[in-house]
């Protein structure tokens, strides 16, 4: 009962915050998502992934799975996303197999995630280091 109540709670926080970002960065290309609304969403991403992945289009998807490992800052974070036949988004203990690393400020993550991360948005430009593309990355999580 209280995983509901949770992931009921953070989807609508998330909704909040998202729709706040997308005024904002209607008027300001440097719009980042509020630094108090990063801390309290970025541990909840693994069910939004999980949740997302329904939704990822077939030929938006690697055509085979791929493993990137994702070391955030603000907050410090590490993650393994694994995108094939769906997205899940690891944290925790990690099985160390990937493809590629990804670096990048925890509130690009969570704008990448949502399909705001378009490029010339700020933190846009990263890039990881092997495996997959921001490209990639944007058309398996195109947004909602």
């Amino acid at each position: 009962m209280l995983r509901t109540v949770r992931n009921c709670a953070s989807f609508r926080l998330g909704e909040h915050v998202f729709h706040t970002w997308d005024v904002a960065g209607a008027f300001d290309r440097t719009a980042r998502v509020a630094p108090d609304a990063t801390e309290l969403l970025i541990d909840l991403q693994r069910g939004i992934v999980g949740l997302a992945s329904q939704f990822i289009p077939r030929e938006t998807r690697p055509a085979e799975e791929k493993t990137l490992l994702i070391k955030t800052t603000a907050p410090v974070r590490t993650y393994e996303l694994v995108l094939g036949e769906g997205a899940e988004l690891r944290s925790g203990e990690l099985d160390g197999r990937s493809d590629g690393e990804l670096a990048i400020p925890a509130e690009a993550l969570l704008r990448l995630f949502a399909g705001r991360l378009k490029p010339g948005s700020p933190s846009a430009d990263v890039e990881p280091s092997a495996g997959m593309t921001m490209d990639e990355l944007r058309r398996a999580f195109p947004g909602y």
